[in-house]
């Protein structure tokens, strides 16, 4: 009996301490090429995707997230040695529109909590809209960010989050402007090659949404448009802007990356197409690459909530 008492207490004080490990990750700002530090020093983005927080507030569920946001799951996270961690976001849930369930503010505080436990222990976030559409429910990627919600969910968590230096913003998931495929919204299926397919119809789109968008049935909001909102709330926050197709294609990015005041603007791609022996799901984030596109990459994976367990082994990984 003296014994499950002493294990109690032990399980008790690893989820209530925090691990605090690594180079700090407060201050963090976009300098030249690199991601630094309030120290100056060079940060490596490195971490997991926490998924649930853009599909299971739409599922009737009544759930902010999908499995556990407490100390012990942050603790099986940073076993890893990962200094940050991305959440994919749902604009209706925030938003708090008919198909959303918890309520809305149900859903913004149990992001902002567990926001907070992240950065205590030195962590890094990245807030990503993953979800979102003109209709109801947002339950899947669409081409582009949509003008009727997405700007009002950027100055939302823009508002939310503004000037927390460990807190980052990437604008959307993964534009495909160049490749629509055979959905609803009607676009012409063009081809699957990154090579072939950046044309600029497809990078005006990404940038300036609205009528450069020839063949949605609803009209897009450009990036141009999303850092606009974002800093007109007065957050001087990292903004990352992912490539088009599927954020995988980066040829013309440096030619319409959307422009800020602040010069705080990463780059995001997600590579899909990688060597044979490796089949999971890496994204990399670059500072804007006035000089270079590959310095600083940031390795993510996924991690699943329900069993804490890496679905691909990080360490095997070269960054």
């Amino acid at each position: 009996m003296m014994r499950v008492s002493v294990v109690v207490i032990v399980s008790a004080l690893l989820v209530l301490t925090p691990i605090v490990q690594g180079v700090s990750m407060s201050g963090l700002s976009v300098s030249g090429n690199q991601i630094v530090n309030k120290d100056g020093q060079p940060v490596i983005l490195k971490g997991v995707n926490r998924s649930g927080f853009e599909y299971m507030c739409i599922q009737g569920s009544g759930q902010v997230a999908d499995g556990p946001v407490d100390q012990s799951s942050i603790n099986a996270m940073l076993a890893w040695n990962i200094n940050s961690v991305r959440i994919p976001l749902n604009s209706h849930c925030w938003l708090g529109l008919s198909n959303a369930n918890p309520e809305k503010q149900n859903y913004i505080q149990g992001i902002q909590s567990y926001v907070q436990l992240l950065t205590s222990n030195n962590l890094a976030v990245i807030l990503d809209l993953h979800w979102t559409s003109p209709n109801s429910p947002a339950n899947a990627e669409i081409p582009m960010p949509d003008a009727a919600h997405s700007i009002d969910f950027w100055k939302g968590v823009a508002t939310a989050f503004s000037n927390q230096s460990n807190v980052m913003f990437e604008l959307f998931n993964e534009p495909f402007p160049n490749f629509i495929g055979s959905d609803s919204f009607g676009m012409q299926v063009v081809t699957e090659n990154c090579d072939v397919d950046h044309t600029t119809q497809a990078w005006e789109c990404y940038k300036n949404g609205g009528t450069s968008c020839v063949g949605l049935s609803y009209t897009a909001v450009g990036t141009q448009d999303l850092v606009n909102a974002i800093r007109s709330t007065g957050a001087n926050n990292i903004i990352i802007v992912n490539g088009i197709h599927y954020a995988e294609c980066m040829t013309q990015w440096e030619t319409y990356k959307p422009s800020d005041p602040l010069d705080q603007i990463a780059a995001g791609a997600h590579m899909y197409r990688l060597p044979p022996w490796f089949s999971g799901y890496r994204v990399w984030i670059f500072p804007a690459f006035k000089h270079t596109l590959s310095l600083f990459p940031r390795t993510f994976q996924l991690f699943s909530p329900k069993s804490e367990k890496w679905i691909v082994n990080p360490r095997s990984l070269s960054h």
